[in-house]
């Protein structure tokens, strides 16, 4: 006699909405669920969440986080955290490969190293949230190995604003919505080679461009302009720089890190600490006062108009920066050798740098005053990408105008020096 065997599978089998009361006792206490239903006695409710498991189905998934409405304390939130290690179901899910079920089935609640996900990597020398720490170094530092905006040290996001960006050289009087991005343009088309806009910080500090192509890529308004510096001053002594970090700064006045992130992390202890930004041909900026800095990220606006800066003077007191006609602060230009001032006659001016970088120019083989310098050049004021001593859109306007209509100027002398506002 011939007889047929059919094979359940997870496929064909049928899933089930509910257990059946009338034959259960999930809870074990000798009393059948069906009694227990609305009397004084509950069933058993494995994940709390008041509906009992006989209600339940430890095959179903409403919210598809991997962990069964059965085991779920919220069948609506996919990012429930089942076991309490403080990491949702759908991070442990997608993301570390681990048992939401299982407080002891990742790196936040394992002694590392480990490699609890199974890809040959120990989890704590991951990093999970790609801020630059492992995994062990933020969980040792008490902050989020899953969030990029928390790391140790402290974080800081930046805007700033450059006086000869906002401009088109050929109108000088009225300022940009956004800054100008002519130096990435033209790097992109001379096919990233670094001409116009270099891939190492300017600042010696060694900070790279790893993906030229992607971060000094058309971005709209978040499209690269030029390299500025962030500073960390000593509270009790603004001279004394405690930290840096070379960065870039965006159309819109963002700095980002050269990854493309607009927090940036510096690695000193949480504390009090002044904020300064530098730029290789504008004057930097300083906060007026020490800014409180932690894990947590802080924004610094130095655009902002109503805000305080430091000044060495009393007549430097709200003309550390250029303020354009629309409100808005950016540093001010012209500093053609990045020595801290701009002068346009006499013993270190400005001018006279201009002059000689045109002149020694090894293309200038006649020496002539109106020889264009194409490059990434501190005297490259207006930010073009070519030095220009005479003629349409020269370096030299810019020198004189910011001289002569500088709010501390109160004459108007051309022999005067505009100091940078950093001690």
């Amino acid at each position: 006699m011939l007889t047929s065997t059919t094979t359940v599978t997870a496929a064909t089998r049928r899933p089930h909405r509910w257990h059946r009361p009338e034959n259960g006792d999930t809870d074990g206490d000798g009393e059948g669920d069906a009694a227990e239903i609305g009397g004084d006695e509950q069933p058993l409710d494995t994940d709390g969440d008041s509906t009992p498991d006989v209600f339940e189905s430890s095959i179903d998934d409403a919210d598809n986080d991997g962990v069964a409405d059965e085991f779920d304390a919220d069948d609506a939130d996919p990012n429930n955290d089942s076991d309490g290690d403080g990491i949702g179901n759908t991070d442990e899910r997608d993301i570390l490969g681990t048992d939401p079920l299982d407080a002891d089935s990742d790196s936040t609640n394992t002694p590392l190293p480990d490699n609890e996900n199974d890809n040959g990597i120990d989890d704590g020398d991951e990093d999970f949230d790609g801020d630059g720490y492992s995994n062990a170094d933020e969980l040792n530092a008490g902050t989020d190995p899953f969030d990029p905006s928390s790391a140790p040290g402290v974080n800081v996001a930046v805007k700033v604003l450059l006086q000869a960006a906002m401009y088109s050289p050929l109108d000088p009087s009225t300022p940009l919505a956004v800054m100008r991005d002519t130096l990435r343009i033209r790097e992109a088309a001379a096919g990233f080679t670094g001409s116009f806009l270099p891939a190492t910080s300017p600042y010696g500090d060694g900070a790279t461009v790893s993906n030229v192509v992607s971060v000094f890529g058309n971005q709209g308004n978040n499209s690269v302009v030029d390299w500025v510096q962030i500073q960390l001053r000593d509270a009790a002594d603004p001279s004394v720089i405690v930290a840096e970090s070379a960065a870039l700064v965006q159309r819109d006045g963002d700095v980002m890190t050269v990854d493309g992130l607009t927090n940036l992390n510096l690695n000193v202890a949480p504390g009090s600490y002044y904020v300064a930004v530098a730029h290789h041909n504008h004057l930097g900026a300083m906060t007026a006062a020490p800014v409180s800095l932690s894990g947590a990220s802080v924004t610094i606006d130095f655009s902002d108009t109503t805000a305080d800066f430091w000044n060495s003077t009393a007549v430097y007191d709200g003309a550390e920066q250029h303020e354009t006609n629309d409100a808005r602060y950016a540093l001010w230009a012209g500093d053609a050798d990045d020595n801290g001032s701009v002068v346009f006659t006499g013993a270190g001016n400005d001018v006279d740098v201009i002059f000689n970088i045109v002149l020694q120019d090894p293309g200038n083989i006649f020496q002539v005053s109106s020889f264009l310098v194409n490059g990434y050049w501190t005297s490259d004021i207006d930010l073009s990408g070519t030095t220009i001593f005479s003629g349409q859109g020269n370096e030299i306007d810019t020198v004189l105008n910011v001289v002569r209509s500088h709010p501390a100027n109160v004459v108007g002398v051309l022999s005067f020096t505009v100091l940078e506002q950093l001690p």
